[in-house]
């Protein structure tokens, strides 16, 4: 049988998995991360250059540390390199650092509250924060935007089962898939979790 008349056997027969390397190879591996809302406490002002993504230094701790790892994939499993994840939270009080938060407390001055990572070529990144704390009616939960070629593709939040886990208060349909599943305590006062966006 002739390549041309065997490839177009196989197209006729679904049998994609005959044309390795081809786009007609690749299936969708992962889901999409289900998108949600951006809440009122998106920070103020320009994103400066000194952001980063180190929100709680190693000079001060006011709580418990908290080592956000993440990768940015596509459907297919391949790492987006270069998207700009941008996240806010509250501090360990339940509080924003926005002028619309009226909670009572001080804001540390020494919290970023919103800072930015850039994935890395295995789609890699990481923050330093600190676990958030809650505020009445919703759980803990951090947001963040994903950002590629500077336009943003996703803004969504992440949850924490031993947190409350979403108590409903998610915006999205698919809460269960913002879920972390778990924190890992690596210290006393810090833990570690790892998830996958897929944009």
């Amino acid at each position: 049988m002739k390549r041309r008349d065997f490839v177009r056997t196989g197209l006729a027969a679904g049998a994609v998995s005959a044309l390795p390397g081809t786009l007609l190879a690749q299936e969708e591996i992962y889901q999409r991360t289900p998108r949600d809302a951006e809440g009122p406490f998106y920070p103020v002002g320009s994103r400066s250059n000194d952001q980063s993504d180190m929100l709680a230094t190693m000079q001060t701790q006011r709580g418990d540390i908290l080592y956000l790892n993440g990768t940015v994939t596509d459907v297919y499993g391949a790492p987006v390199v270069g998207a700009l994840v941008d996240l806010w939270q509250t501090d360990p009080g339940g509080r924003y650092r926005h002028p619309s938060d009226t909670s009572p407390g001080e804001r540390y001055e020494d919290f970023a509250y919103w800072g930015k990572a850039t994935t890395s070529e295995d789609g890699r990144f990481s923050f330093r924060t600190y676990v958030p704390g809650a505020y009445a009616p919703r759980p803990a939960h951090i947001h963040y935007k994903v950002f590629r070629d500077n336009r943003p593709v996703l803004t969504s939040q992440i949850y924490f089962r031993e947190l409350g886990g979403t108590k409903g208060h998610s915006f999205s349909r698919q809460n269960e898939d913002l879920l972390v599943t778990s924190l890992v305590q690596i210290k006393p006062d810090t833990f570690e979790t790892d998830f996958r966006v897929v944009i």
